[in-house]
């Protein structure tokens, strides 16, 4: 006889857990701070000419420059050599200015013109500011009258040689400033200024 089938056992499906109870718990993100970036300052400035007015000096004009550049702070003073330097200073920089080509090609042909050169040379620090351009000079003398022109001696070739000579011979820092030339030389006295702040603060 054959054995009696033994029944065949149900699986029991365990219920699944509900959504609500199996699901872990997400918190919500929460955007991290951002540092705040530092706001840079910007320096006063000076009304007048919109440059910083950070820098305090007191500039020496000598009194036998004629018109020339006006300062907040200046004193007109008999100086040895040049138009403009800084109180303090005198022994160590000076600016000349020359206005114009027709100046600086009058001043070629003077004798104490090559004796300001040789003094201007003993500084440390000399510039010579010029309120024209090179096309200036190289245009010199043909936007003269004619009747002008017969007298002049030198053309703008001969006076651009002599500049660039005083450049490399004498270590005179020529700068062609065109109109702006007061703009240059206030630039010219902050860094001298920074300078000599560097040169008499303690070593560490």
């Amino acid at each position: 006889m054959s054995e009696p089938k033994k029944p065949k056992k149900s699986r029991v499906t365990k219920p699944k857990a509900e959504a609500s109870q199996t699901a872990k718990s997400v918190k919500p993100k929460t955007a991290k701070p951002k540092p705040a970036k530092p706001r840079r300052t910007k320096s006063k400035k000076d009304s007048s000419s919109g440059q910083s007015s950070e820098f305090k000096f007191t500039v020496l004009k000598d009194t036998r420059e004629q018109k020339g550049w006006d300062f907040p702070e200046m004193k007109e003073v008999a100086l040895v050599t040049g138009d403009y330097t800084l109180e303090g200073m005198q022994n160590t920089f000076v600016i000349e200015r020359k206005a114009s080509v027709a100046e600086i090609a009058q001043n070629i042909t003077e004798e104490r013109w090559e004796r300001c050169l040789d003094r201007l040379a003993e500084l440390p620090f000399a510039f010579l500011v010029l309120e024209f351009s090179v096309s200036d000079v190289l245009a010199w003398p043909k936007l003269m009258p004619a009747y002008q022109r017969a007298k002049v001696k030198l053309n703008g070739r001969y006076i651009l040689k002599k500049l660039l000579e005083y450049a490399v011979n004498r270590n005179i820092r020529v700068i062609f400033a065109g109109s702006k030339g007061q703009e240059v030389a206030r630039s010219i006295f902050k860094r001298m200024q920074e300078w000599q702040e560097k040169e008499i603060s303690p070593l560490p």
